[in-house]
């Protein structure tokens, strides 16, 4: 399911793209106006209808989960209701330049691994009270029946208020032990519809 605003990036182009290369695959396209650029919130909660699964894993389009995610994610969704990565890896401007020109591709065996070890600052559990943030954070679909994410017209704090909230109604999270993300860069960039990176 790819909440997005049309026009502002290339992703309509990916999505043609991913449908061609991967016909199995099902896309579920939420298209949002121009207006709702910023609004994470609102776009997450008007796109859960399109969910069909027992479990949703909210990513950031500019993170790259690692390729046993979902191993990761079914050792775990028998015990809580909320999952979340151990931490983030900030990649620099190099290492995502090679990622997007297809020089660097972190799913093939060794590839991610190389991409930890690189140059860029890893975070770990970085919020306060160590609240996962919207990077990542995977629930079960029924909480988000009960759950939902603040409509703020901006980025900054909801997924953290979303978090705690979760962590009030349903419990502690899981972290995945040693399971890093990639964070990719973007500067003062506007790729993918993106602002400048705080």
């Amino acid at each position: 399911v790819v909440a997005y605003v049309p026009g502002i990036d290339p992703t309509d182009d990916i999505l043609d793209s991913l449908a061609l290369s991967f016909p199995e695959l099902r896309i579920v396209r939420v298209p949002f106006a121009a207006s709702y650029a910023r609004a994470k919130g609102f776009m997450i909660n008007e796109s859960i209808a399109a969910v069909s699964g027992k479990w949703v894993a909210l990513l950031d389009a500019d993170v790259i989960a690692p390729p046993d995610f979902l191993d990761g994610l079914d050792r775990h969704r028998d015990m809580v209701a909320f999952i979340t990565s151990d931490g983030r890896k900030m990649l620099d401007a190099a290492a995502t330049a090679r990622i997007l020109l297809g020089q660097t591709r972190p799913w093939e065996p060794g590839e991610y691994a190389k991409l930890l070890e690189g140059a860029g600052d890893y975070r770990k559990r970085e919020s306060d009270d160590e609240i996962p943030v919207g990077y990542c954070q995977c629930v079960r679909r029924d909480v988000l029946d009960k759950v939902k994410y603040i409509e703020f017209n901006h980025f900054e704090g909801a997924d953290w208020f979303f978090g705690k909230q979760v962590r009030e109604e349903f419990g502690k999270e899981a972290r995945i032990e040693g399971m890093v993300m990639l964070h990719l860069d973007h500067g003062g960039s506007q790729w993918y519809g993106t602002g400048k990176q705080m």
